[in-house]
C-alpha cells in the first residue's frame, strides 16, 4: 500500500505586511464632525494641518481606520466610505453604501474586507475596500453602532435605539464570519455603544443607559459563555472605548473627560473625580501613549503610560475620532490597540507527515493573523487560521487536505504567518 509524504518549509520569518513609505511620517489622522474635515498631525516634527482635506458638505464624518497607506473614513451623513491615500492626502475612492443607511462605525474584517454597521438600516455591511463593491448585507439588532473581531466572530454592539429616552434591551450580534450569519445574541446593558477585545479573549462593551433612570456601565463579555461576568458602574455616561496592550480600557465621554479602568485589577486608574482630558475619541500608539480628541476643545491631548500629558495640538472643529499611524509596529487595530511587530513562528512537526502536522507560532501581544499554506508556485492551497488572537502560543493542524477538501499531492509546501497589511 502505497503512502503519501508532505513536507512543510517555513518560509516566513518575520511578519508579512505592506512597506511604510518613507513619505509617511508617524503621524495622527483627526476626522473633525463639526468643520467636516480631516486634520493631519506630524508626531516627528509636531506640526499640524488642521484642514488637511474636506470631507464633503453634510457629511457627518464618524469614524476613522487606517490600513496600510491609505485611510477609511466613514460618513454618516453621506452614506459612504472616503478611501485617502495618505502620502498625498488625497481621495482615490469614495464606497457607496446606499442611501438611507446612516454607516456608524467601520472595523476591518481581513485584509480586503471590512464591515460598517448601518445604524438606520439595523444591518452591517461586508464591503471588499480594494474592490470598492459591496459583498452583502446581514440583519443584526436594531441601531447597530460598534463592532469587534475576535476570532472568527464579528460582534457587533447593538444599541435599541426606540426615540429619545427609549431603547430596547441592549445587545451583542454574533456574525459568523464564515456563513456570514448571525449565530448568538448576547445581552448587554442599556444602550452599549462600542465593544473592543481586552487581548485576553474577552470582550469590553460601554453601555451609555437612557440618560436617566438607567446609568451607563462597563460590561465584561467572555465569548465562550455568551454572557456578561462583569459589570461594572459608571458615574459618567460612557460613549465610546479603547483598550491598549497594557489591558487599560479608556472610556470616553462628551464633556467629562476619559476614565482609565484597569481590567486585570478589576479598578479604576482614574474615575469621574480625575478624569483624563479629552474624549471621545481615542487611540494609541506602539508605546500604548493614549491620544484623545477633545470635542469640546477641538484638541488632541497625548498621555504616557503614567497618564502624564506630553503634548497638546489644535485640530478642527468638533473632533469625534481619530487614528495613529505608526512605521514602528505592523499596525494599529481600530480605535486603538497597537499590533506587535515580532513573533515566533516554530518549524512544524512531524515534518516530512502523513496524514496531518502541527504547525506552532507565538504572539507576544493580541492581534488579526492569518495563517496559510501555499505550493511551490506561491498559490494558495489552503487558509488554516484568519482571524483576531490573543497573545500566547498557538497551535493549529493540517490535515493535508486543500480548501476543497481533497487531499493535498505529495511534494514540498510552504506555510507562512501573516499580519495584517
Amino acid at each position: 500500500m502505497s503512502r503519501r509524504f508532505v513536507w512543510l518549509v517555513l518560509v516566513v520569518l518575520g511578519w508579512l505586511f505592506g512597506a511604510a513609505a518613507q513619505s509617511v511620517p508617524r503621524s495622527v489622522y483627526v476626522v473633525n464632525s463639526l468643520s467636516e474635515n480631516l486634520s493631519f498631525i506630524n508626531l516627528e516634527n509636531g506640526t499640524v494641518v488642521g484642514d488637511a482635506l474636506p470631507l464633503g458638505m453634510n457629511a457627518i464624518p464618524n469614524d476613522i481606520e487606517i490600513r496600510g497607506q491609505r485611510a477609511y473614513v466613514v460618513n454618516s451623513g453621506l452614506n459612504e466610505i472616503r478611501v485617502i491615500d495618505l502620502a498625498t492626502l488625497t481621495l482615490v475612492q469614495t464606497i457607496d453604501l446606499g442611501s438611507g443607511t446612516n454607516p456608524w462605525s467601520i472595523e476591518f474584517v481581513n485584509d480586503s474586507v471590512a464591515a460598517v454597521s448601518l445604524w438606520l438600516t439595523n444591518s452591517v455591511a461586508l464591503v471588499n475596500v480594494k474592490q470598492g463593491q459591496l459583498v452583502q448585507t446581514i440583519p443584526v439588532g436594531v441601531t447597530p453602532q460598534g463592532m469587534a473581531v475576535l476570532g472568527n466572530r464579528l460582534y457587533v454592539a447593538n444599541a435599541g435605539f426606540v426615540a429619545p429616552g427609549q431603547y430596547d434591551p441592549g445587545t451583542l450580534s454574533v456574525v459568523d464570519l464564515t456563513t456570514r450569519q448571525v449565530v448568538d445574541t448576547i445581552a448587554v446593558g442599556l444602550n452599549p455603544q462600542a465593544v473592543q477585545p481586552d487581548g485576553a479573549g474577552r470582550l469590553v462593551v460601554v453601555c451609555s443607559g437612557d440618560y436617566g433612570a438607567v446609568g451607563s456601565e462597563l460590561d465584561v463579555v467572555d465569548p465562550a459563555q455568551g454572557s456578561v461576568i462583569q459589570v461594572q458602574p459608571l458615574n459618567v455616561v460612557g460613549t465610546s472605548l479603547g483598550v491598549n496592550g497594557l489591558g487599560k480600557a479608556f472610556i470616553t465621554t462628551f464633556g467629562s473627560g476619559t476614565l482609565v479602568y484597569d481590567l486585570n485589577a478589576q479598578s479604576f486608574d482614574r474615575d469621574e473625580t480625575n478624569p483624563l482630558k479629552g474624549g471621545p475619541g481615542v487611540a494609541f500608539d506602539g508605546e500604548n501613549n493614549a491620544y484623545l480628541a477633545d470635542f469640546l476643545s477641538d484638541s488632541v491631548f497625548v498621555y504616557n503610560t503614567g497618564y502624564q500629558q506630553t503634548a497638546a495640538y489644535l485640530v478642527g472643529d468638533g473632533p469625534v475620532a481619530l487614528a495613529v499611524f505608526d512605521p514602528t509596529v505592523v499596525g494599529i487595530e481600530p480605535h486603538g490597540r497597537p499590533l506587535s511587530g515580532t513573533f515566533r513562528l516554530h518549524p512544524n512537526y512531524p515534518n516530512p507527515f502523513n496524514p496531518e502536522t502541527v504547525i506552532e507560532f507565538e504572539l507576544p501581544a493580541a492581534q488579526q493573523v492569518r495563517l496559510e499554506v501555499l505550493d511551490v508556485l506561491g498559490r494558495r492551497v489552503r487558509l488554516l487560521l484568519q482571524g483576531y488572537l490573543p497573545a500566547g502560543t498557538h497551535q493549529v493542524r493540517w490535515d493535508g487536505r486543500t480548501e476543497s477538501g481533497r487531499e493535498a499531492a505529495a511534494g514540498t509546501y510552504f506555510y507562512r504567518l501573516v499580519g495584517p497589511n
